[in-house]
């Protein structure tokens, strides 16, 4: 049996998800949820078992996948699946350093769906084809400097991903459970390490480090 819930702000996807899965043998959705607050709310049954949790990039004015590392710390077993309509690279890349294992690109199609749910059951990763080209391209293409990309801690680069979507410190500290200075402390660490001395140059560097 396939233990899957949904994080996701929009009803309709998450009505499409549920329906899908009650239309899908050997699936079972044991949580829906539209803000993460209410998704903690909610205690998976069985917290030891495998389960995978489909998760937005988005969540109104949350982001996704900046809470990957508050979600695998409270649920270490969870496999996380990224499933948005965001096609973008550094999402990509961000999600899958912070622990994600699969990124989908949402469509109302349940046969596509249904393939994505067989293929976790098998043990396999699920990747939308689009994302996965994208994904070789980073390997193949690679510019990362890995002795600098290993010298970012977990809340560095969640921090790092909040600051290249553009949102303000009051908001990241509020994201982050920190203060302001808190924020200006670690992004003045970040600064130091990527030998920079603005955000603009900041967010260029951490989005070549593909």
């Amino acid at each position: 049996m396939l233990s899957v819930s949904i994080l996701d702000d929009d009803p309709k996807i998450i009505d499409f998800f549920r329906e899908t899965t009650f239309d899908t043998p050997d699936v079972v959705c044991v949580k829906t949820a539209q803000t993460i607050e209410d998704y903690f709310m909610q205690p998976l049954k069985d917290e030891g078992a495998d389960h995978f949790l489909f998760l937005d990039v988005h969540l109104g004015d949350m982001s996704g996948i900046a809470s990957i590392p508050e979600i695998l710390e409270s649920y270490p077993k969870i496999e996380i699946i990224i499933y948005s309509v965001d096609e973008e690279y550094h999402h990509l890349i961000t999600a899958f350093k912070l622990g994600a294992v699969g990124y989908i690109i949402k469509q109302f199609n349940r046969e596509l769906l249904v393939s994505y749910f067989e293929i976790l059951s098998k043990g396999g990763a699920a990747i939308s084809p689009q994302m996965a080209k994208k994904l070789i391209y980073s390997v193949n293409e690679s510019r990362i400097d890995k002795q600098l990309a290993k010298r970012f801690s977990t809340k560095e680069l969640q921090l790092l991903s909040l600051l290249s979507e553009g949102w303000t410190y009051q908001y990241i500290a509020d994201n982050m459970d920190m203060s302001v200075d808190g924020v200006r402390y670690y992004i003045k660490k970040i600064y130091k390490k990527m030998k920079v001395n603005s955000r603009a140059e900041a967010v260029k560097v951490f989005q070549n480090l593909r």
